[in-house]
Parts: C-alpha cells; structure tokens; sequence
C-alpha cells in the first residue's frame, strides 16, 4: 500500500511499505496498453482512504469492477460515493490525502503523473457527472466541446471530428443532431444536456463509463429514458457501467449487482436479485425499506445476472 496527498498535481508525496519503491511507477506498463484478462478486473480499488485537514472520509474501501459488467454504488448524501471515485480518477483538490491502490487492468493509477490521468479520464474511462449544465462549458457550444474530446483522445479535427460529434448526438438521442451542434448549453433542457455529457463521455469510446447522478433533478419520464439509454450503450458497446446513486431504484433498473456504502466504508456487496430479500446489513434493509420506487411493480431481477452468478460476497454488519 502506498500513501499519497494530491499535491503536484497528483505526484506522490510518499511511499511505506516494503515492496514499494521511488520507480513504482515504471513496474507497470500504461493501463490503456493493457489487455483485460479474465482473471484480473477492469478496475480494482483496495483500502482506499481519504481525509481531508485530519479528518477521515473514506475508511478503506474495496471494490472491483470487471470488463462489461454494470455495478452499483448506493448510500446516503455524505457516504462516499462520489468521493471514491474521483480520487481514484485523480480528481480530488490538493488538499486532499489519499492511501491505499487503484488498479486499473492490473496497473496502479493512483498517484501517477497528471498527464497519464488526463490520458485515461475521458480515454479508458469515461465520466458523467452529476450536474451537466454546471460540467459543461457555458461559453462553448456542445459540438466543439465534443470535438475536443475527439482531438484529445482520438486525433480527430476538422470535418471528420464534426461529423463523429453529430453521430454521437445522434446515438444519445438528441434531434436535430446536426443543427445542435451549434447550440450552447444554456439552449437545451436538463435532458438534453445529460445526453450531451453522455456523448461526451462516449467520443473517446471508453472501456468504462462513471455516471454519477446522471438523473439528479430530471423528472421522471426524462429519468427514465436516460436509464434505458444508458442501458442500450452498455449493451451495444460492450463497456463496463459504474453508477452512483442514492435512489436504489435507479441502481436496480441497470445494475447487476451493487456496493452499499455508508460513513465511508463499502457495509455490503450484494447483487440486484439478492437486494431484496436477502440484504444483510442492518443500513441496506434500511435502504431497501425506504424505497418507494421498489414497489412500482418492475422486477429489479430483470437485469439482474444468471442465477449461477448471484452471490452475497461481502457484508460487515458493524462497520458503520
């Protein structure tokens, strides 16, 4: 394990441990050079911490998500969800310090140079955050700020790079594609904007997509066809999906199995057929019983795995 504060832009500051040395770094080949093995997951979190000023936030969280497979991550406001993932994707302010190891297909990420997290952020990786219309750049339209992405991690400008920029904002179901991309965020509606930050996450034809909050202030008819359209791309392209949320319904319509998290540690691993009837932590059955979408009458098991693939792998009924 190593120990790193998230100054120098992401530099490590220091190293413990025996097996760890100043040229870690060079152990490891890029991540996005990697092939996926079967045996070794897409992404690989272990005893991640953060505090902030002494005081703790995450208290060693582990989780994993392999190639293709769409995860949960559920919990209360304040539980550390989104915290996991932008410090594992090197996105957390200077102040921060930050110990355990990100793995990503069989690399660690976590402390490496800014320039191989800008690389795979957006490239191997691809992020939706959680309010679009304050992510996106209020004084550039949504086709050069999907272009950008092209020219960054695909070398694509020009006409073609307009042209990719159109058949993304036609994949995400936005009409009029072409005539869009001219449009400035502040012209299109919550929805539409969602779908611009998907098809921004999506130029650069990641392995695997963050989508945190995406249906955060949509209503419920627009929630929805986000949820199916984020199901379809999973399908079609055959990445892996990590979604963070606070509403078990969402994480139920496209995941098949989830982490819950509560005061900063993973309390329960569980898959989506499992959740209901057979959580373990007191915080999950908590959860699952405040949840009114649960009763809607839409079987969460029907994007739920095989039968042979469901297990509860974990639960720490004290750790909270």
């Amino acid at each position: 394990m190593h120990i790193l504060t998230a100054n120098s832009q992401g530099r490590r500051a220091g190293l413990i441990g025996p097996d760890v040395g100043p040229n870690i770094a060079r152990l490891h080949p890029r991540p996005d050079e990697v092939p996926v093995a079967s045996s070794v997951p897409l992404i690989d979190i272990r005893n991640l911490t953060v505090s902030f000023g002494g005081a703790r936030i995450l208290r060693g969280i582990d989780l994993a998500v392999d190639a293709g497979e769409s995860i949960g991550v559920i919990g209360g406001s304040g539980s550390g969800k989104s915290i996991t993932w932008l410090a594992a994707m090197g996105l957390l302010p200077k102040t921060a310090q930050i110990g355990g190891s990100v793995l990503l297909r069989g690399s660690e990420i976590l402390g490496a140079s800014r320039s191989t997290l800008e690389r795979l952020r957006g490239g191997t990786v691809g992020i939706v955050f959680q309010d679009a219309a304050a992510a996106l750049n209020p004084v550039r339209s949504v086709g050069w700020q999907i272009a950008e992405v092209l020219r960054l991690h695909r070398g694509m400008t020009g006409q073609p790079a307009q042209e990719e920029a159109k058949r993304l904002l036609d994949q995400v179901g936005i009409p009029e594609a072409r005539r869009r991309l001219s449009s400035y965020p502040f012209e299109l509606s919550g929805g539409q904007n969602q779908r611009v930050m998907i098809a921004m996450a999506l130029a650069a034809r990641p392995a695997i997509l963050i989508a945190d909050e995406p249906t955060t202030g949509l209503d419920v008819t627009i929630q929805a066809q986000i949820l199916d359209l984020l199901r379809a791309l999973r399908r079609d392209m055959g990445m892996a999906l990590v979604m963070i949320s606070h509403d078990l319904g969402v994480v139920a319509d496209v995941c098949e199995r989830t982490y819950v998290m509560d005061a900063g540690v993973v309390v329960e691993e569980i898959s989506i057929r499992d959740l209901h009837r057979s959580a373990k932590h007191s915080y999950t059955k908590r959860l699952v019983a405040a949840a009114p979408a649960w009763n809607t009458g839409r079987n969460p098991a029907d994007h739920a795995p095989s039968p042979d693939r469901v297990s509860v792998k974990a639960t720490v009924e004290n750790a909270a």
